[in-house]
């Protein structure tokens, strides 16, 4: 049986991401519903998932640290 792609509601309302490989997606729906109802969600990650996840950090910290040091050199040049 094959399962479509999509998103699923459990019935305890955190959202869950079937056949797709966005976890930052995944991860936005369940801080989404952290802020609305206080609750810790309930949430099944797979291991592309996380990959994903993590290296989608990865970018960032790399960006931030990039933009900190231009910011530096910009500094020191004035």
């Amino acid at each position: 049986m094959m399962q479509e792609s999509g998103i699923e509601t459990k019935s305890n309302g955190s959202a869950i991401q079937n056949g797709a490989s966005s976890g930052s997606h995944l991860l936005e729906c369940s801080l989404r519903e952290v802020r609305s109802n206080g609750e810790t969600p309930s949430v099944e990650i797979g291991a592309a998932d996380l990959a994903h996840l993590q290296q989608q950090q990865q970018v960032v910290v790399v960006k931030k640290s990039l933009q900190l040091k231009t910011r530096q050199n910009q500094r020191r040049k004035k």
